[in-house]
């Protein structure tokens, strides 16, 4: 399945990008970069249509198409990295809450992956990627237990602790 090889090559390039012994001139890097060019190539077709397919039915809800299409359809959202200010998914996403199409927190994780992925920071801490400052005042974890209240997420509260690797990585009871 292309899949696996687009994750092999994804997670060889990472590997090269910290590992300072990756051989930049191996057919294994080449090939590796052109899968990934590859896979980046067909993401933004997808999003493309899938974008399209919004414009023309709204958001694509589970009830209407269907349980495992509507979660293929929600990681290629959840993917669509080039919308960096979360400008062409928010007004989307947020329309779709509104009319109870999707979870607050699929709302929240989405647009905390693409905050975190330009900005290095989440707008609701519902994605557990990790971070470098886990240390919020009282008055930080306040505001952001209220921003998520704004969105229909109640009581929840979150944590930071530290993963097998030592990473800081926000931890959520819902």
């Amino acid at each position: 399945m292309r899949n696996n090889e687009y994750r092999k090559a994804y997670s060889y390039l990472k590997l090269c990008n910290i590992n300072d012994t990756c051989d930049l001139t191996s057919q294994e890097h080449y090939k590796a970069i052109t899968l990934n060019n590859e896979r980046i190539t067909r993401l933004r077709g997808n999003i493309n249509y899938l974008l399209s397919l919004i414009v023309e039915y709204g958001y694509l809800y589970d009830g209407l198409i269907g349980t495992e299409n509507w979660y293929n359809f929600q990681v290629q959202l959840f993917h669509f990295d080039s919308d960096t200010n979360n400008l062409v998914l928010e007004p989307v996403l947020r329309k779709a809450l509104s009319k109870s199409l999707i979870s607050p927190i699929t709302y929240s994780v989405t647009m905390d992956r693409h905050s975190y992925s330009t900005t290095g920071t989440q707008i609701y801490w519902t994605s557990p990627f990790d971070t470098n400052n886990p240390h919020f005042s009282v008055s930080e974890k306040e505001k952001i237990i209220l921003l998520r209240e704004s969105i229909g997420i109640y009581g929840s509260t979150f944590e930071f602790i530290k993963n097998k690797n030592g990473k800081w990585v926000v931890m959520n009871t819902y």
